[in-house]
Formats: C-alpha cells, structure tokens, sequence
C-alpha cells in the first residue's frame, strides 16, 4: 500500500515540475521575442553600439567600472590600483570591460587645465610633450611660448581634459618625466558645467 501512495506521490510531483518547466519555457520564449524586437529596433535606429542608460541598471561592474573612471578623472584616486582597490574591482576586470563603458557629460560639460613649463630653450622638449599629450584623449588648444632667459623658456598650454581617462595628477606627473621639462606649474582649471 505505501508503494502505490509513494508513486502516486512521484506522479504528482512529475505533473507539479513539468507545470513550473512550462511556465519558465514559455517566459523564455517570450523574453527572448522581447529582445529579438528590441535588437531589432535598435539596429534599424541606431548606427553604433552604444546606449545611454541610467547607471543604477547596470550590473555592479560596470557601475564600478564608471565609479573608477570618475575617480582617475576628478583626481579622487592617483592610479588605477588605487581607484580598483577603493571600489573593490579587479583590474583584470576593468581591463576586460573599460572599453564598454564611456562616460557622458553631455555637450556643454568642459574641462580645460592651463599648464605653465619651464623647459630647454630647444625645439624637442616642445615636440616631446606635445607627443606626450597626444597620447592621451585630450586636445591641446593654445600652446604659448615666452621669451628665452638663460637656456630656459616658459611655454603655456591650455588642454581640454575633458575626456581624460587618468587623474589629472597622473597625467601631469606623466608631463613633467618629459626630458627637458625642469619645472610644471598648473596656472588655471576651468570647469564649464
């Protein structure tokens, strides 16, 4: 008697999970349709694959990943170990995802630095640190030069870091490890916001 109340336990059971195997297949189904109709949208609006999206719905890495993009830009960390460590992200992690996650200030956001060397009263240390900076997703818009005293000359720059992807420290310490270069004064930043 037990056998037949134990298998008609089991049936039950079997009609209970194929019931909750049925309604999780059919959500799929109806999730993958949903997305199937969202990628299709976007890929007859949309010509890159980017997405603004509120970075409370990304997954905790990639908000990570922004908060330590923030942190080398406003200069709340000095390297990216430092910034991975405060936010508790590998670095293995911010190097596999960093160029999926771009950071949006919107058009009239601008970031310019105003940058005072005292550097050889030659031709290279010019050309050095301009190839420095080029290296960096900055744009140089003015680059002044002094009077010559001494075998020195002042020169200004004016960069827009707006799209800096390092702390400013980092990229001005970066700028003073250039032969030549003997002092590096930071005369002005401009926030236009």
């Amino acid at each position: 008697m037990s056998d037949s109340k134990n298998n008609s336990s089991s049936i039950e059971e079997k009609n209970i999970n194929s019931d909750s195997v049925d309604k999780k297949s059919v959500t799929k189904r109806r999730s993958k349709k949903v997305i199937s109709e969202i990628s299709a949208e976007i890929e007859s609006k949309v010509e890159n694959d980017f997405v603004l999206i509120d970075r409370k719905c990304l997954p905790s890495q990639f908000q990570k990943i922004v908060r330590i993009k923030e942190l080398l830009l406003r200069g709340g960390a000095l390297t990216l170990k430092d910034a991975g460590e405060e936010v508790d992200l590998s670095l293995r992690t911010y190097h596999r995802h960093k160029n999926s996650v771009k950071l949006f200030f919107g058009k009239t956001e601008k970031n310019f630095i105003n940058i005072l060397f005292t550097i050889d009263n030659k031709r290279e240390p010019i050309a050095r640190l301009l190839n420095k900076i080029a290296k960096y997703p900055v744009t140089t818009t003015a680059v002044n030069q002094g009077k010559p005293k001494d075998g020195l000359v002042h020169a200004n720059f004016s960069v827009d870091i707006t799209n800096l992807d390092v702390s400013r420290e980092m990229f001005i310490d970066d700028l003073k490890d250039t032969k030549g270069v003997h002092e590096v004064e930071i005369l002005e930043i401009i926030d236009f916001k």
